[in-house]
């Protein structure tokens, strides 16, 4: 069995595993960065580091909404360029983190998806939802991001 964090983006479930997931923050003020691509929404100052916060909606192609005092940033640890390196995910709720057979995500449709597939690894059921599970290290690691901003991507 493996731990996910499910949380709600626009209308919709995604989840990612817990393994990666430092913490979660209510959404605070970011500071803009110029030239950044506009999923990157700017920099989060978290103990003197910064951390780029990626717009879940525009990453994943869903519809934008406000944001608001509801939304949340999850901090993840992941392995980017061959470095452990912390990034901020902005989305909309956080629902909980659930445990399932790796064998219960099913591949995601080739065809008739709505949402920018390259980065969702599969989907499964919970209850009467289904809720898509994001391949982080294909959604953070494109080379648009690495290629002018190593000093924005805090370690």
């Amino acid at each position: 069995m493996n731990s996910y964090l499910t949380f709600g983006v626009g209308a919709e479930s995604f989840a990612i595993e817990v393994s990666h997931v430092e913490r979660i923050i209510k959404y605070s003020r970011l500071t803009e960065v110029p030239h950044l691509p506009s999923y990157i929404l700017g920099v989060l100052n978290m103990n003197g580091k910064p951390h780029m916060v990626f717009d879940s909606r525009k990453k994943l192609g869903v519809a934008e909404k406000e944001i608001s005092d509801n939304s949340y940033i999850v901090i993840l640890e992941l392995l980017i360029d061959d470095k452990e390196s912390k990034v901020g995910l902005l989305v909309d709720d956080v629902d909980e983190v659930i445990e399932i057979e790796e064998s219960e995500i099913k591949p995601s449709p080739s065809i008739g998806t709505k949402y920018k597939s390259d980065v969702i690894n599969g989907v499964f059921s919970q209850g009467d939802k289904f809720i898509m599970h994001i391949n982080m290290t294909k959604f953070i690691n494109t080379s648009e991001v690495l290629a002018n901003n190593r000093e924005l991507i805090a370690s």
